[in-house]
């Protein structure tokens, strides 16, 4: 099975996202079905597709399926120019791009989501997320993370990215410290709560 740290769960919108490093340590496959998914069930639109995977490079994303194709693509964008003071019309536009290796543009949109609604955990996330796994730069990644956890303190997502990404650089006694805070913080529904917990088990 997956370790924590083998694990990178990202998004509100249901994204849960593995390293292929992470799957052939862990199960010894590529199979999606070894991927866990940590879809948000408030985010009908990717619960519809949680269950199809897409493979982005070196990494699986699950639940990314609604959001693949230049046609799911120019779908959410128009959503987007239609409400551009909409910030989860701003951060699916975001998604897609993502989703569609377009990693310019989902910046982009996510930066305009968060200039809408400075407090958006999601779209700081999603930002850290593009830096963590895509760019390989966990250094540009933290401080978004940061960001997200400070604009929320009860996003899930937020504080398992900003952990995870402190344990990657080494900052094993913030990791620590963080856990505890998080723990207290995050609520027992959030999806990412047991996440949380297998980390913390992870770090005695």
């Amino acid at each position: 099975m997956l370790t924590a740290r083998q694990k990178l769960n990202v998004t509100a919108l249901g994204f849960a996202v593995v390293t292929m490093a992470g799957l052939l340590s862990g199960c010894g496959t590529q199979s999606a079905s070894n991927v866990t998914n940590t879809t948000n069930s408030t985010s009908p639109s990717v619960a519809n597709s949680a269950n199809s995977a897409v493979r982005e490079g070196n990494s699986i994303i699950v639940g990314a399926a609604g959001y693949l194709g230049q046609a799911n693509l120019k779908k959410f964008e128009q959503a987007a120019a239609q409400h551009p003071n909409d910030v989860k019309a701003l951060i699916q536009a975001g998604a897609a791009a993502h989703v569609n290796q377009d990693d310019a543009k989902a910046i982009q949109y996510y930066k305009q989501a968060i200039k809408v609604d400075p407090k958006s955990a999601e779209a700081y996330t999603n930002l850290g997320n593009i830096y963590l796994r895509d760019k390989n730069n966990p250094k540009a990644a933290l401080p978004y993370y940061q960001q997200a956890v400070k604009a929320d303190s009860t996003y899930g997502y937020g504080w398992y990215n900003l952990l995870f990404t402190e344990g990657k650089l080494g900052q094993t006694t913030l990791e620590k410290q963080g856990i505890v805070k998080a723990m207290q913080q995050v609520s027992p529904s959030d999806p990412a709560y047991s996440l949380l917990k297998t980390l913390k088990s992870s770090l005695h």
